[in-house]
Parts: C-alpha cells; structure tokens; sequence
C-alpha cells in the first residue's frame, strides 16, 4: 500500500454500481462514500415508488393493486442492494456481515451498527479482499 487515495466518483455513479453491478454482491468491501450513496439515492427511489403506489390506491383499488404489483419488484431489488451494500461496508472494518442482523433488533443495535458503519476502513488488506479506497 502506498496511501494514495482514489478520487471519488460522483453519488449518482456510485448508486448506479452499487444498485445494479454489486447489487447482490456480498463479498469484497465498500467504501463509506458508496455505502452512503447506496442508501440516500436507494431510500429516495424508494419514497417515489412508495408515494405512487399510495396515489393510486387512493384512485383506486385496482389501480393500487397495480401499481402494489408493479412495486413489489422494486421494493425486493433495492432492499437486496441496501443489505448487500451493509454487508460490504462491515467488511471494509473487519467485522462480519452478520452485523447486519442488528438491524433487526431495538435501537440502541442499530445506533452500534450505525457507529459501525461510519467507522474508516482499513488501509491493509483483510479476510474480505483489498481495500477499494487505498492501493
């Protein structure tokens, strides 16, 4: 390892890699700036897909049942990413992705996971591959 530090790409670029190339990736690492990515532009594409399907099941039953239809898909294909995505980012500090259960339990499981996941990676590498933000 030499230090140097990889310029960032843009949130939107990282969202996109991270949403359909390593979306059920859950081996190798992530680094804070995808991990953040992931999450804000996957929680912002879930709020439209939830707030149209909401719309149209006030228009209607069937139009609700429509577009519940044509969400679901959607909903799964970013959950299995912000979840790929929380298993990477443990890695990147050396903790395992079983971490990631917390997120099922009280919250003071999900502030530890939250410290967790803010925490630097490693510059070396560990058990889960190469470090992505130092080469």
């Amino acid at each position: 390892m030499n230090g140097r530090v990889r310029a960032p790409r843009p949130p939107s670029e990282q969202f996109w890699l991270g949403a359909t190339q390593r979306w059920r990736e859950y081996e190798g690492r992530s680094r804070r700036y995808e991990f953040g990515s992931v999450v804000l532009f996957g929680s912002l594409a879930l709020s439209v897909v939830l707030v149209v399907v909401f719309g149209l099941a006030t228009a209607s039953v069937t139009a609700g049942l429509v577009g519940l239809a044509l969400a679901t898909p959607i909903v799964c294909w970013l959950t299995v990413a912000l979840v790929a995505v929380t298993v990477r980012r443990l890695h990147d500090i050396e903790r395992s992705g079983w971490y990631a259960l917390a997120l099922a339990l009280p919250p003071a499981a999900i502030a530890l996971l939250i410290v967790l996941l803010a925490t630097d990676g490693r510059m070396r590498s560990n058990r889960f591959g190469s470090s992505p933000k130092y080469f």
